[in-house]
């Protein structure tokens, strides 16, 4: 069973033979077994950050003070008792929508650049994250050499419709911080900035500005059609005694987070494992 995530297990199965067989030739690797779906089928969830300046004290910035680590270690209180993302909203872009397809993190941190927080500061951050994405990209090997990091093309808004719905979110995003609590708090808008308006300049913004929530699904995906990597009972096609049990078999990425989704596909895999066997199978306690 493989077991390596959306990137390293089709870089592994490459590696083997299993895979594109044009691509497999053009690095180098002994083709084994033509699946071209392998490393296709890339999804992620991209994030945008919406970020404000915050009136002096109303922000986790000083929370690694002297005060902080005083409240924290004598009773486990204060700022440093936070998880940065304090609050959450799921919402649609389109009220048509049956499901939402945004998400919005609140922390009360500058959140910039692949998560990077600056703690100098004190600022608001209103993450937009695209939930429901049409975009798909791809992992492919750059050697034969299994200690080269494979090539990762994320495919971030190569479909129109994914930028629009982020678009929406930002403008959301500002919404919400113009009004109620929040708007008392605030102070300038830092990113995109005050004098960006309207959707033309904010998806230029958010192209600039995107960043990922590190969900990657989909480069082995389920299915039976050709480009599936794996079959309904996670086997490879076409590969004897080979499974792929990771969040790389998600056919399509899911509406949050990744990880329950991908504790499901391992207990199932040890439920197919064990009828195999003969085993005995026992449900997981919820």
């Amino acid at each position: 069973m493989l077991a390596s995530g959306a990137i390293n297990s089709p870089q592994l199965l490459m590696l083997s033979g299993i895979g594109p067989a044009d691509h497999l030739r053009s690095v180098g690797v002994d083709v084994v077994h033509d699946l071209p779906g392998v490393g296709g089928g890339l999804q992620d969830h991209p994030l945008v950050p919406t970020i404000w300046h915050v009136r002096s004290g109303r922000s986790l910035f000083r929370a690694e003070s002297p005060s902080g680590y005083a409240q924290w270690f004598g009773a486990r209180r204060g700022p440093l008792t936070s998880n940065l993302a304090e609050a959450g909203l799921f919402t649609r872009s389109d009220a048509s929508l049956a499901e939402p397809d945004l998400q919005h993190h609140f922390l009360p941190v500058k959140f910039w650049r692949q998560a990077e927080v600056d703690p100098d500061v004190d600022a608001f951050t209103a993450a937009t994250v695209l939930v429901h994405v049409h975009s798909r990209g791809s992992v492919r090997l750059r050697s034969a050499d299994p200690t080269w990091a494979p090539s990762i093309d994320a495919g971030y808004l190569t479909d129109p419709r994914d930028l629009e719905a982020l678009v929406t979110g930002m403008e959301r995003a500002r919404d919400i911080a113009s009004v109620g609590p929040l708007a008392r708090v605030l102070a300038d808008e830092w990113s995109p900035g005050g004098t960006v308006r309207g959707r033309a300049a904010l998806g230029a913004k958010a192209r600039e500005t995107l960043e990922s929530l590190y969900h990657p699904v989909g480069s082995c995906r389920m299915g039976t059609d050709d480009q599936a990597v794996v079959d309904p009972q996670l086997r490879v096609h076409g590969i004897a005694g080979l499974r792929v049990v990771d969040a790389s078999v998600m056919p399509t990425l899911v509406r949050g987070n990744t990880n329950a989704p991908t504790i499901m596909i391992a207990e199932r895999a040890s439920d197919l494992v064990k009828a195999e066997l003969g085993a005995r199978t026992t449900t997981v306690p919820a």
